[in-house]
């Protein structure tokens, strides 16, 4: 293992890297759920569990005025938030759905500090106690200046230009709406279009509720249980003197249901509905207990096991597996203070730290694949996760064959960068489009196996790339620090200590022995291997993220012609694919034309190439639009 000059001080980068870590950490605020919600409404075909009218100022105070602590404190959520619902044509738990409403409608995971079941529950049940509540929040300053002026109170108008949340009621008013559908400006509109589906995520939470699975009639309604969820208060039809509306019309009945479970689950709804609105908690648990009783044995076949619920839940509540990201740093640091001191424990140490990250980062993928039924790649999420865990697994393989301590901290960084990323990206951008949430995709993404070949392959060159990217860093960084600790300072060193200590005459050049040259020489010798084998490493995963590349590009052309009947059709993903490929040939190839500081310029290059490779994955993606794009 080479050991790096160090000027003769043990770094503790461990305790600084995490330092810096939690500092930045810090700085994103409250834990931000990357799965974010897309309510459609669903047709109000019953109007008692619809959204109610706007109440009056005085049923708003008195709603807002109630205790509910001793409510909130003793209601059974734990037994909740593993029900299954169908939301967006996909099977989650409540728990999930909680958060990513919770975060659609008021950009944060906790509103105001309270559990998301039981804000999103509350919002439901208890519309009216929410109303005027400023919890819709609106992103874009430009937006909230045009509507901070209909805002009569001044104070009012300040509030919600420092805060950035209004109230549904004020969103509903009719000057308000007028507002709102008379913006031209692209980029205020799609700000508006967020305030939108925020309010009608509020308006259809109670609707959403599509907890009762498709009943056991047979497998034609098996294979349809992505589509044949319901509502528990539908099964009011099915039941004596319980199919009368408040409306006077009835509930249809819902063929294929007992009896017996019907009025279980009716019941236990009902009586969740009323304790949570009369803040009676004896009530509500017992409807509780009773849903989470009977809801997993109507269909057990397309229930979800309580296993699998169970890693739904800690999957969420590791925010979607990035919190990784915590380890791969770790990792990171300890490489890096291997690297430095040339330490054989602390190499073990690193290597067992980097394990335990790749370990968790793949359960992570792997759970998530198991969850969505598919193999994880499919949006900018997962194949920026995907990336970073195919890249550690080959910097695990090189750094266990070299065990020189670099391709560790290269792909360690990478998947702290790739897993951080992905966790503050709605703080950055402000929404959510990466595709955190668990979701269906279309047909022509989901049944070609040269999808996942291809997608897999480029995104295994994008991880090498970016560890290139690391090393170049790497490179630049150990220069930088050779140049700012010049050798011939420590070599004269005991010279110049005898001269300052009246050894030799006042203002005499200090004598360098032939011991401190030899000394010199050596740790010359040292800082030249270190950038020599950091060099090295640099090569080995350029040329491995050239070939996965051109290899990637020539599958993804397969894929094209069987999906779209064509192998190449110039769209801006395709183009840019090309460009970043030719990009690192002419990289490669220049490592052998090269006279002199080949490794100086291989850096650089890289982190040109890595440039070059974030705008086409990342810029091409959001900011152009084609068959790849997600804009």
């Amino acid at each position: 293992m080479t050991r790096f000059e160090s000027n003769g001080t043990r770094l503790n980068l461990c305790g600084l890297g995490l330092l810096i870590f939690l500092a930045i950490a810090a700085l994103c605020g409250p834990v931000y759920a990357l799965d974010q919600a897309n309510p459609k409404a669903l047709p109000n075909d019953h109007p008692d569990i619809g959204a109610p009218a706007m109440p009056t100022v005085a049923a708003e105070k008195a709603g807002v005025v109630e205790d509910r602590r001793a409510f909130e404190k003793s209601i059974d959520l734990d037994r909740l938030r593993t029900l299954v619902i169908l939301h967006q044509d996909q099977l989650k738990i409540l728990d999930s759905w909680a958060r990513q409403s919770v975060s659609t409608i008021t950009h944060k995971t906790k509103f105001e500090g309270h559990d998301p079941l039981y804000t999103t529950l509350d919002m439901a049940f208890r519309p009216q106690v929410w109303n005027n509540q400023n919890i819709v929040y609106v992103r874009d300053v430009p937006l909230r200046r045009q509507l901070a002026v209909l805002l009569q109170d001044p104070a009012e108008q300040a509030r919600f230009l420092r805060e950035a949340r209004v109230s549904p009621m004020f969103l509903s008013r009719s000057d308000v709406q007028l507002a709102m559908q008379q913006i031209t400006d692209v980029r205020v509109a799609r700000s508006a279009g967020l305030v939108y589906e925020a309010l009608d995520t509020f308006v259809s939470l109670q609707q959403s509720l599509t907890m009762l699975p498709p009943p056991q009639s047979g497998s034609a309604a098996i294979h349809q249980a992505d589509t044949l969820w319901h509502l528990p208060l539908e099964l009011a039809g099915n039941l004596p003197k319980t199919d009368i509306r408040p409306d006077g019309g009835v509930f249809p009945s819902l063929p294929g249901y007992e009896a017996e479970p019907s009025q279980k689950i009716l019941d236990g709804f009902v009586r969740l509905r009323y304790g949570w609105q009369t803040n009676d908690v004896q009530q509500a648990n017992a409807g509780i207990a009773t849903l989470a009783e009977v809801l997993p044995t109507v269909n057990p076949e397309v229930y979800r096991t309580s296993v699998a619920r169970t890693a739904e839940l800690w999957y969420g509540r590791t925010f979607n597996g990035t919190v990784v990201a915590l380890i791969y740093f770790l990792a990171m640091t300890l490489f890096v203070n291997s690297a430095v001191s040339g330490s054989a424990r602390m190499h073990k140490a690193a290597l067992g730290v980097f394990s335990l990250a790749v370990g968790g980062h793949l359960t992570a993928m792997g759970v998530r694949w198991w969850l969505a039924g598919r193999i994880p790649i499919q949006n900018e999420f997962e194949s920026i996760l995907g990336a970073a865990l195919l890249g550690c697994l080959v910097g695990w393989v090189l750094e266990w064959r070299s065990r020189n301590s670099l391709y560790g901290a290269a792909m360690a960084f990478v998947g702290a960068i790739a897993m951080t990323a992905c966790y503050v990206f709605p703080f950055v951008i402000g929404e959510q489009r990466m595709g955190a949430e668990i979701a269906t995709v279309s047909g022509i993404l989901g049944h070609n196996i040269w999808l996942y070949i291809h997608v897999n392959i480029v995104i295994w060159s994008y991880a090498l790339i970016a560890g290139s990217f690391a090393l170049g860093l790497a490179y630049l960084g150990t220069q930088l620090w050779h140049w700012l600790n010049p050798l011939v300072d420590a070599a004269a060193q005991p010279a110049l200590a005898m001269a300052g200590s009246g050894g030799g005459a006042e203002g005499a050049m200090p004598i360098i022995t032939e011991g401190s040259k030899k000394a010199l020489a050596e740790q010359l010798g040292r800082r030249q291997r270190a950038l020599e084998q950091i060099d090295t490493a640099n090569m080995v995963v350029l040329q491995l993220a050239f070939w996965m590349l051109g290899t990637g590009i020539i599958c993804g052309a397969i894929w094209a012609d069987v999906s779209w009947g064509r192998p190449w059709g110039w769209d801006a993903k395709e183009t840019f694919a090309l460009v970043t490929w030719i990009v690192y040939l002419i990289i490669v190839h220049m490592r052998f034309v090269l006279p002199r500081q080949k490794g100086s310029i291989m850096a650089w290059l890289s982190i040109v190439g890595f440039a070059v490779m974030l705008f086409n994955w990342v810029g091409v993606n959001f900011f152009l639009v084609g068959l790849h794009s997600y804009a």
